[in-house]
């Protein structure tokens, strides 16, 4: 009895750490747009520093 209440816990643990995986990496930005975006930003830095 002790073991499947082990095995549940365990089973619950792996399934919320799926879940928070999963949420967390549909949540982050890709990296060419991050790319693009910091790229844009340095541009837009140095242009004003030229100004």
């Amino acid at each position: 009895m002790i073991t499947y209440v082990c095995l549940a816990v365990l089973l619950l643990f792996v399934a919320v750490r799926s879940i928070l995986f999963w949420r967390r990496n549909k949540d982050l930005v890709p990296s060419q747009e991050l790319d693009r975006t910091l790229i844009y930003q340095i541009n837009r830095e140095s242009d004003q520093y030229e100004q």
